[in-house]
């Protein structure tokens, strides 16, 4: 046997013995549920399904936009409290997303059509800023884009 077709067949020994595993845990999981290991194994097809659905899914909501997020903020800087006008691209149409301050949120806009998005916030004068900025964060629900920009806080 060559080195070649035994680290083949190593690595076909590995992966079956973790699909052994994988049966093993779900035969128990079913034992404990009153289900049967078919009705288990269809029930998380299903889900992988439903996940992996082009329309719908997790994973083309994931890939469907490539353009990465941008926000803007408007002023860029001055002391807190502050009133914020946050606008923000490249998130999915109709996504909802969040805008925070450290991890505080303080508001959740719905992009347009287009992936944009207007909102004002308010950063309060006891929120986290070190080093004289607040770093605001926008966060797409669905596509998980995120990205930051900064509040430079005047002396």
């Amino acid at each position: 046997m060559s080195a070649g077709a035994s680290t083949s067949a190593k690595r076909w020994v590995g992966w079956t013995a973790r699909i052994v595993a994988v049966v093993v845990v779900l035969a128990f999981i079913a034992h404990a549920r009153h289900q049967s290991i078919t009705q288990m194994i269809g029930n998380a097809l299903d889900a992988v399904t439903r996940a992996l659905d082009p329309k719908d899914g997790l994973l083309p909501q994931i890939q469907r936009s490539r353009t990465p997020p941008d926000i803007t903020l408007t002023p860029t800087s001055g002391s807190l409290p502050a009133q914020i006008t946050v606008t923000g691209t490249g998130y999915q149409p109709h996504e909802k997303v969040e805008i925070s301050a450290h991890v505080a949120v303080l508001a959740t806009a719905v992009a347009d059509d287009h992936g944009s998005f207007t909102t004002a916030i308010r950063v309060r004068a006891d929120e986290f800023c070190p080093h004289h900025q607040c770093e605001i964060t926008a966060s797409g629900k669905n596509s998980l884009k995120w990205t930051t920009a900064p509040y430079d806080l005047a002396n």
